[in-house]
């Protein structure tokens, strides 16, 4: 029989197979850890390799569905989390009569949802740096870390969604109660708000990727680590608040539009919710997605020094 070489693809799967698995055996790594290992590793070996560029979609698929398959159980959490919550204000509405209380808990869940892309893209680069298999995986690191932000845009692009369809709901529901103190066009709003959405969580989830991957690539800087990344955030809070902001206000003139996301509550025998206006500048999506792919690529520059975390 044909002897298996590891300089070709399947001798190479086969190698790092079983090297990868007889190091998690001696060091006592829990079976989890161990399935989770052997699951990365048929990910890695087994995506075709990339054409010049690292521009290879199947590769980059594989990677994707590697990601996904990981967090899918977290997504289900989250999903039963934002159903309880949501439960419990039609419960609480209908105990008080009080129809109101359904959109607080409605703008609640909207505001955490947010944070919902960050917080699965760190429990990826978290499992990743478990495995630290982008030693050997012949994608760059802006092809491991996109196809993480993706997975994580893709669960909050779906779950944004459901919320918009409830929503709009609750908005009809209002109105038919008479609980709104004046109609309003929401057609733009729903669209606006899901693309500052997506945006804003894009933005903060490229943050956790630079943060991590600076604070893992001076792991051997020992005592200074933890200085290290004080002064990066420090840094970072000033080119937010101060570059930043400052260049996306001052565009507030170019392509303004209105969005109804600020709102009041009125008591007249009955409380009644007022949406009110604010204006945005369409120009500052575009100009927060270029800030957020240049910090992407400098840190995938980063993570392709191979750093091991």
């Amino acid at each position: 029989m044909k002897k298996a070489n590891p300089f070709t693809h399947d001798g190479f799967a086969f190698f790092l197979l079983f090297s990868c698995m007889h190091y998690d055996f001696l060091s006592n790594k829990s079976m989890e850890y161990v399935v989770l290992r052997f699951d990365l590793v048929y990910y890695v070996t087994h995506t075709p390799k990339r054409l010049p560029g690292g521009k290879d979609m199947d590769s980059f698929l594989g990677l994707l569905k590697k990601d996904i398959k990981i967090s899918r159980i977290w997504l289900l959490a989250w999903i039963c989390g934002i159903i309880f919550l949501f439960m419990t204000g039609h419960i609480i509405a209908s105990r008080t009569q009080e129809p109101l209380v359904i959109f607080g808990f409605f703008v609640a869940v909207a505001f955490f949802l947010l944070f919902l892309s960050p917080v699965f893209v760190f429990y990826h680069l978290h499992k990743e740096g478990k495995s630290q298999l982008w030693l050997y995986n012949p994608n760059g690191g802006f092809w491991l870390l996109s196809s993480k932000l993706a997975a994580s845009l893709l669960y909050q692009f779906l779950i944004q969604l459901a919320l918009t369809a409830y929503g709009i709901w609750i908005y009809h529901m209002l109105s038919l109660k008479n609980l709104l103190e004046h109609q309003v066009d929401i057609t733009s709003t729903t669209v606006l708000l899901n693309m500052y959405g997506l945006i804003s969580s894009l933005y903060m989830s490229v943050t956790v990727v630079v943060f991590w991957t600076v604070f893992h690539s001076i792991k051997n800087w020992r005592g200074m680590r933890w200085a290290a990344m004080g002064l990066l955030v420090t840094v970072w809070f000033f080119f937010d608040e101060y570059i930043i902001s400052p260049l996306v206000e001052s565009q507030k003139h170019f392509w303004p539009v209105t969005v109804y996301c600020n709102f009041d509550f009125h008591f007249r025998n009955v409380w009644r919710l007022e949406l009110k206006p604010i204006h945005l500048s369409v120009l500052g999506f575009p100009i927060t997605i270029v800030i957020t792919i240049l910090l992407l690529i400098a840190a995938s520059k980063l993570l392709d020094r191979k750093v091991e975390v």
